[in-house]
């Protein structure tokens, strides 16, 4: 809270301002740490972790300067442009209302599912415990290799999903029979 706006008045921090801000923070890392009320600011932000608040408002302006406002900043008196570094793109590129589902989920029934040169997985957990497993299909819908195997109880669905989907790739990494 107390950084918002660094990017404005971050630059031009004084000695004076610098030691107003160290003394606002020296209240929260005594209480932070239950140190002494002799000990140094220093030591208390170094036992904390915590940086002072002049560098954290000279690192918020930065980072906002160079994200936001797309401008050069200077770090170890080098130059670092943003336009050389990839934006991340955060949330959806498509409203919701404009996704349109329907046609990228078929409804209609299939007589014969393809299974030539195909490899299925699947891991499961019930009462009765907790499997794994796998199955490779040739490209003459023959079963070439079929692999189960039975997990500690204490293992979830997720991780008996993860097992199948490792051997199958491990499996067809040594395979030395053609496709």
């Amino acid at each position: 809270m107390l950084c918002h706006g660094a990017v404005i008045w971050a630059n031009q921090l004084t000695e004076k301002i610098k030691r107003k801000l160290s003394s606002i923070q020296r209240k929260f890392l005594l209480s932070i740490t239950g140190a002494y009320h002799t000990s140094s600011t220093a030591s208390l932000q170094v036992i904390s972790g915590i940086l002072p608040l002049y560098l954290t408002a000279l690192k918020e302006a930065k980072y906002f300067k160079f994200t936001k406002l797309q401008e050069a900043i200077m770090v170890s008196n080098q130059q670092i442009d943003p336009t050389t570094y990839e934006s991340i793109i955060k949330g959806n590129q498509i409203h919701p209302a404009e996704f349109n589902i329907d046609p990228q989920i078929s409804k209609k029934e299939e007589q014969q599912y393809p299974i030539k040169n195909s490899t299925f997985t699947d891991g499961s957990k019930a009462d009765e415990g907790t499997g794994s497993a796998f199955c490779y299909f040739d490209n003459t819908a023959s079963i070439i290799k079929e692999c189960q195997g039975k997990l500690h109880p204490d293992n979830n669905v997720f991780q008996a999903e993860l097992l199948a989907i490792k051997q199958a790739i491990l499996f067809h990494q040594n395979k030395s029979i053609p496709t």
